[in-house]
């Protein structure tokens, strides 16, 4: 399978910039997501890889060849891409088996071959047995199922995905990021999935480019995204966070509401400096005796909410309100003083 690059990419909607000069590598066999915001771009570069949108400027390739770039454009028919939007956009007037086969039918396959290849990519989503069957007769995992097939019948150079699962249920969607990912990992096909669901992004994706503004602010594997963003707007995106106000004290600390805190300091900053710190959730503890390195704020409970094998309670930390988590148990009575405590390697300092 080819691997795609971007180089400058940039698409204008009059004085709109949707797309900003973006670079971007997608390796061979890989899943890349773009993650970000409605309006972010992400939805139409993918467009513009597919050749559904002109772009202003810029290059795509696939593989070797050149698809869009120095004045040619290839046509969406010739750049051999499978997509699966939204929409799904499967007809319902033709059976599942139809739906499936029409982009071989088109390419005036012969007819045993068609119904061979349309047989096999039914058979890779698990919907063989229901080819005769009709779009309203099947449930909404099964409908985006057939988009798959379609998507794949024609052994394709690449795939897209434009949020596929958004339509789904929560459990639904679930499953079938889980299917999408063993599906695409089976079929070693180069692929690009457009979502705003950081979740499926962290779950699918062999890297994520986060989107802001037309841009991508940070390109990087899940766990890099998630454990050591750029910036606030990644920190705030991917991922549940609280941000507190401080100001660095040495190289490996950092006051906040009159608590000196350890953690790391990038080389970046220097003492009295203004900065974020930002701290998941998970990370902040209430009710546990302290451990070794921990660092402990004085704070006032505010609320705690029951989600099942812990608490999810709001802290009041000067100035800050924040969640952290409770063990159950925990004696969590609204308007109590309060300890929060966390490893300092749960700490990441950013530009205020």
């Amino acid at each position: 399978m080819p691997d795609v690059k971007i180089t400058g990419l940039t698409k204008r909607f009059g004085d709109v910039v949707a797309v900003d000069a973006m670079d971007l590598h997608v390796p061979e066999g890989s899943l890349t997501t773009f993650l970000g915001p409605s309006g972010c771009g992400k939805t139409t570069t993918l467009r513009m890889i597919a050749g559904l949108e002109t772009p202003s400027g810029g290059t795509i390739a696939i593989g070797n060849d050149i698809v869009c770039g120095d004045g040619f454009l290839m046509p969406p028919e010739r750049r051999n891409i499978g997509m699966v939007f939204q929409s799904y956009a499967i007809w319902p007037h033709m059976n599942v088996f139809n739906n499936v086969a029409y982009p071989l039918q088109v390419r005036r396959l012969p007819r045993k071959e068609i119904r061979d290849k349309t047989m096999e990519a039914l058979k890779v989503v698990r919907l063989a047995e229901l080819a005769e069957r009709y779009p309203a007769q099947l449930s909404g995992g099964q409908q985006q199922r057939v988009a798959v097939a379609r998507a794949i019948v024609f052994q394709p150079r690449i795939l897209l995905f434009d949020e596929p699962l958004s339509n789904l249920d929560a459990k639904l969607r679930e499953a079938m990021r889980i299917e999408l990912r063993e599906l695409q990992q089976r079929l070693g096909v180069t692929t690009l999935y457009v979502t705003h669901d950081q979740q499926e992004a962290l779950a699918i994706s062999d890297q994520v480019a986060v989107m802001e503004s037309g841009k991508i602010v940070q390109l990087g594997r899940p766990q890099e995204i998630y454990e050591a963003p750029v910036g606030k707007f990644v920190a705030d995106f991917v991922g549940w966070t609280n941000f507190l106000a401080g100001t660095v004290g040495d190289k490996d600390a950092v006051d906040i509401a009159g608590t000196r805190i350890r953690c790391p300091v990038p080389p970046e900053f220097a003492r009295g400096d203004k900065v974020e710190v930002t701290v998941r959730p998970v990370d902040f503890r209430i009710g546990e005796d302290k451990g070794p390195g921990d660092n402990e704020i004085a704070g006032e409970l505010r609320a705690s909410i029951y989600m099942g094998k812990y608490m999810i309670c709001e802290v009041a930390i000067g100035p800050h309100i924040v969640q952290a988590c409770a063990r159950l148990g925990a004696s969590l009575t609204p308007g109590a003083a309060v300890a929060v405590r966390f490893q300092p390697d749960a700490v990441r300092v950013l530009r205020a």
